[in-house]
């Protein structure tokens, strides 16, 4: 993943209201999240590129077998739909900025950081990815 953004690349969590600047913190993050993660694992559903704008929407899988910034470690498996929108340099060849969305809400039930409701709220079931 590293191969594939800029030296200045820019990653937000938008769920979580993280930044990070720059690919020695981007590194970092990375180390961080697969010792949490160890069998952190994405797949890829849709994507799409134009001009200097791409999106992603994917899930991603794994167990939390280590303690996370804001989540002690439960060894908990967990499958998170998330989407992407990344820009890309100038020259189309690596992230420039990836800003990344998902239902945190969703994260910390499966974790057990929160309690699930006994029924899902109205509106929101479980979806399935479309395809």
């Amino acid at each position: 993943l590293l191969a594939l953004v800029a030296p200045d690349v820019v990653y937000e969590d938008v769920a979580v209201g993280d930044r990070v600047d720059g690919v020695d913190a981007f590194r970092r993050l990375l180390a961080e999240a697969h010792a949490g993660i160890p069998d952190f694992r994405v797949e890829l559903f849709s994507g799409v590129v134009a001009g200097d704008t791409a999106a992603a929407e994917y899930a991603v899988t794994g167990s939390q077998q280590g303690r996370l910034p804001y989540l002690a470690a439960e060894d908990r498996p967990f499958r998170l739909r998330a989407a992407s929108i990344f820009t890309l340099t100038p020259a189309g060849d690596r992230i420039q900025r990836e800003s990344r969305y998902y239902n945190m809400l969703s994260f910390l039930n499966q974790l057990g950081a929160i309690p699930a409701a006994d029924e899902p709220p109205l509106g929101t079931p479980e979806a399935d990815p479309p395809g």
